[in-house]
């Protein structure tokens, strides 16, 4: 009579495990809505009234970079857009908290991955300055799907000329600014000759950020080559680091740590089919004495407060 679904035993569960499944489920879902209602307060970050601090969001962009900076005076830099597989989009995100103006949107290279939401910010806010680099995609250096993105790329810079953005290019010692009290530096790149670079990442902006001694250092998909040259040059100390190219061994060399000395490491990172972030590097910085926060397990908040403290939040 009672069928025996399917022709196999029915093993019911006992009590026990009954009771494990319904709380591993449970744990689970209540990870979740912590991370939702904590990501939620990270977001009010942007639109609290300027306080003599400095806040920083690293955005769950996918398998990309996007982080959105308020300033001591309250401007608004955003460094890097990637939208395509972001759990973050910070169109939505600079728009919920009420922000009209980006003071100065940093695209560090043509990588799609670092640039796919230009031509959307383009669309929905007014832009002071965009900072970029002069290297361009070609067939002699790029596949054929990237140099098709680089004209993407290409057509939403246009769209900001156009709409009035000033349009940098910003090369080391040539275009610190100061903002309220923050510093921002450019530590990279160090030509704006595109012919001195093989490939975009070999001409990678790299950003430096200090209030009240504190500064995070973003590095974008920095090479080995500029971290060599940067490490010789003595310009690398941060707080802060935000890792280069998604966590990769490619981002990374040994000493950099030491050179840095960071408190802290974010690493931007997404589902992506090249293992990254890879364990070498990870291991380097995870020694970090706040460790090493993952942009897969959601929104990054860091605030330097006027008294220089540092806090951060996941």
């Amino acid at each position: 009579m009672g069928g025996s679904g399917g022709g196999g035993r029915y093993h019911p569960l006992t009590p026990a495990q009954v009771g494990q499944e319904f709380l591993s489920a449970g744990s689970e879902i209540q990870r979740q809505l912590d991370q939702a209602l904590l990501a939620q307060k990270l977001e009010k970050l942007l639109s609290l009234p300027p306080s003599d601090d400095l806040r920083c969001l690293f955005l769950d962009a996918g398998q990309g970079n996007c982080a959105v900076v308020r300033t001591p005076d309250g401007r608004t830099i955003v460094i890097d857009c990637n939208i395509e597989g972001a759990n973050d989009n910070v169109v939505r995100m600079l728009k919920k908290a009420g922000i009209a103006d980006i003071d100065v949107l940093i695209a560090t290279h043509p990588d799609w991955d670092h640039v796919s939401g230009l031509a959307s910010l383009a669309k929905h806010f007014r832009v002071g300055e965009l900072w970029k680099v002069t290297f361009s995609k070609t067939p002699d250096n790029a596949s054929p799907e990237s140099v098709e993105a680089f004209r993407e790329y290409q057509s939403a810079v246009a769209a900001l000329r156009e709409g009035g953005t000033r349009i940098v290019n910003p090369t080391v010692d040539t275009y610190d600014r100061v903002f309220g009290g923050a510093r921002v530096e450019i530590l990279a790149p160090f030509s704006r000759d595109a012919a001195d670079y093989r490939d975009a990442n070999d001409a990678c902006m790299v950003v430096r950020i200090s209030h009240k001694e504190k500064s995070i250092l973003f590095a974008a998909d920095t090479t080995q080559a500029t971290w060599k040259e940067l490490m010789n040059r003595g310009q690398v100390s941060a707080t802060v680091l935000h890792a280069s190219h998604h966590g990769s061994e490619t981002g990374y060399v040994p000493g950099l740590m030491e050179a840095i000395n960071p408190s802290l490491v974010v690493v931007s990172v997404g589902p992506n089919p090249h293992g990254h972030p890879h364990e070498g590097p990870m291991s380097a910085y995870s020694k970090a004495p706040g460790g090493v926060r993952r942009t897969d397990d959601g929104l990054v908040g860091l605030q330097i407060a006027p008294d220089g403290t540092l806090t951060f939040a996941q």
